[in-house]
């Protein structure tokens, strides 16, 4: 098979099981919320989030290192390989040093306690995962990592839902939640392992210091973006209570679902915008106006319609028990609008060589998101947790766009912006107007009076249209 059969084969692929990926883990949530109520959600969500922010420290960019090193010099994997598993067992110590001084100082009850440590367990658990889709990566056999995805989803599904089917509570769901994603991580190793290459397990220490200089950088970029992102769900607790955790926590996990669509497309442009600021090519400026231009065309109406029928979609999607959501929601979904424009900043900054601002931004945004939230939440709950995050997102959004102004194109914002803008609130205006009608009717007719008013006010051009043609085939 050749390299672009071969590179359009793993996008199809790893791309149609992240979809029904998604689409399984909405259905889950939609489950899981009406079952545990906002309270006991509120405690599943610190002990998550508090175990995705430390789990960073056992990853540390290593995984992407490894996918690149397999990829680059396959005659050496088992020794690169060996090496990073071991740096990761050492990170794995101080991963549940670092988790168990947390819940101490939360001072957490022991039945919380017992849930933090078990999503500590299952997102290391997850993480482990990552280590074997890294080496499926580097060897470009993503239906393997497509296969194993969807048979892990499956599994801790179907065992969580049964568990509260059952009434097993809070902890029963907790438990099965990690033995289900131990007992499926098991065929993922094997088939790694005897099909692909299993570790040397010696240490070399020129290697490891290589390893933790190179993965350092990712490690530190990943690390800023998880505390941006879940930093409101930690902090919710040290002021309010469990169920105010669970309001916020249910519209987290549903943009974090949701982002994934934006990333499908945004990830395909980092090697395009690279290869065009290595030739030196003019058109990086008519794909970074295009992309930037295609994602606000896209992103807008679908987030007018989220923040005109929030009430109605909390009521669907998390039942009555979570109607004060919505606030949230409406917070949280401008939320991943930004930060769907921000990766395709952050992708361009990458490419140009400008990594060091790109690290820069990310980190005062982190300590303005941590700042503001220890703000906001105490007055304002889990409203003030959505507007730290949101506020995090457009200060990032200000200062990479700022950046790439200054350095690299002198691109007109209220040019790229006013026409979708505009249509998008008259679509807006209308849905809320016929809501009270028919729902559907109205979203439809506001969705095609969107595209309408775009093509009256001429926000697309042929250009336009064949760009996003380019756009689309290649994400």
């Amino acid at each position: 098979m050749n390299k672009t059969r071969r590179v359009a084969k793993n996008t199809i692929v790893r791309s149609a099981a992240q979809v029904f990926n998604m689409i399984l883990s909405a259905g889950f949530l939609m489950y899981v919320t009406r079952k545990l109520g906002s309270t006991d959600f509120g405690k599943y969500t610190l002990a998550f989030s508090l175990s995705s922010l430390l789990v960073v420290v056992s990853e540390m960019g290593v995984h992407t290192l490894l996918m690149r090193e397999i990829a680059k010099k396959k005659d050496k994997t088992n020794l690169i390989f060996g090496n990073i598993l071991i740096i990761k067992l050492f990170l794995t110590v101080l991963f549940f040093i670092l988790l168990a001084v947390a819940n101490y100082l939360l001072n957490s009850p022991r039945e919380v306690s017992y849930i933090v440590y078990a999503m500590g367990i299952f997102v290391l658990t997850t993480s482990f995962f990552d280590v074997i889709n890294s080496v499926f990566r580097g060897y470009e056999k993503m239906e393997y990592e497509a296969a194993f995805m969807l048979l892990n989803r499956v599994i801790v599904v179907a065992s969580g839902a049964f568990a509260l089917y059952i009434g097993y509570g809070l902890k029963g769901f907790a438990t099965a939640l990690v033995i289900s994603n131990i007992m499926s991580l098991f065929p993922a190793v094997a088939i790694s392992f005897k099909k692909f290459i299993a570790p040397k397990m010696k240490i070399d220490a020129d290697l490891v210091k290589v390893i933790f200089k190179e993965a350092f950088p990712i490690g530190l970029m990943l690390l800023l973006t998880t505390v941006i992102l879940k930093s409101g769900a930690v902090l919710i607790p040290l002021f309010k209570d469990y169920t105010d955790t669970g309001l916020y926590g249910a519209p987290l996990r549903l943009m974090e679902s949701l982002i994934v669509f934006p990333l499908f497309f945004s990830n395909a442009l980092l090697p395009v915008f690279t290869a065009l600021y290595t030739s030196r090519s003019e058109s990086l400026i008519r794909w970074y106006e295009g992309s930037f231009r295609f994602l606000i065309i896209i992103g807008l109406p679908f987030v007018i319609v989220v923040t005109v029928l929030a009430n109605n979609f909390v009521r669907l999607l998390f039942g009555k028990g979570f109607a004060d959501s919505a606030i949230v929601l409406q917070l949280l979904i401008w939320a991943t609008f930004f930060m769907s424009l921000n990766t395709i900043l952050s992708y361009l900054l990458i490419a140009t060589d400008r990594q060091r601002l790109n690290v820069i931004t990310y980190g005062i945004g982190a300590v303005c998101t941590v700042i503001s939230g220890l703000i906001l939440i105490p007055p304002l709950s889990y409203t003030g947790a959505g507007i730290s995050l949101l506020s995090g997102q457009i200060l990032l959004f200000a200062m990479a766009f700022y950046l790439i102004y200054r350095t690299l194109f002198k691109v007109s914002l209220i040019h790229l912006t006013v026409k979708p803008l505009i249509s998008s609130f008259l679509m807006g205006g209308l849905i809320f107007f016929l809501k009270e009608w028919n729902i559907i009717l109205g979203v439809l007719f506001g969705i095609l009076f969107y595209f309408g008013f775009l093509f009256l006010f001429r926000a697309i051009h042929r250009e336009d249209m064949a760009l996003f043609k380019d756009i689309l085939r290649q994400g």
